[in-house]
């Protein structure tokens, strides 16, 4: 096994613990472990680590990079303001059930940002349906379809690990 296979595997297995109920772990006669070592502070590295210190487990969580919260990454370009661009996974829907709890449980409030919402922009407040991104956005957000349709299999599988700021960036290069 490689480490690109080894690391995919360690996500899969992270996530799925993570959406394991506390009362389920069960270690089915083996030894219950001491020590676990997760790789990737991301949020199933996060979840998963924070399961099993839960359930007595001393945990040590690995990250490569030099920040936690793996694709999830709020920007703020000028650290003297309150401005943050988010660059990466911010989406929580309605299936995202065990992002869901963890947000209840921690206390955290989600806030309806679909873009069928107010906007407050440089201290501007903008009611819904009169705010666009401008026109380049608008010409990419219509065309969206038609560039997903204009991709290769593999382009599309890249997609995953692509923000819409790049994918927006791109888009304006093909148009």
């Amino acid at each position: 096994m490689n480490r690109r296979e080894f690391l995919r595997k360690s996500a899969i297995a992270g996530t799925v613990l993570s959406a394991v109920p506390e009362s389920t772990l069960s270690w089915q006669g083996a030894k219950k472990p001491k020590h676990v070592i997760i790789l990737g502070a991301g949020f199933a590295g996060l979840a998963a680590g924070l399961k099993l210190t839960k359930a007595g487990i001393r945990v040590t969580i690995l990250e490569a990079r030099k920040r936690i919260g793996g694709r999830v990454f709020s920007f703020r370009p000028d650290q003297s303001s309150d401005n943050v661009i988010e660059l990466g996974a911010e989406w929580v829907g309605a299936s995202h059930t065990r992002m869901i709890e963890l947000c209840k449980e921690f206390n955290l409030t989600l806030e309806d940002n679909r873009f069928e919402t107010d906007l407050i922009r440089s201290g501007v407040h903008s009611k819904t349906g009169t705010w666009t991104f401008g026109p380049e956005m608008e010409i990419f957000w219509k065309d969206k379809v038609k560039i997903w349709e204009s991709m290769t299999e593999k382009e599309k599988a890249k997609l995953d690990k692509t923000g819409l700021v790049e994918i927006f960036v791109q888009s304006r290069n093909t148009l």
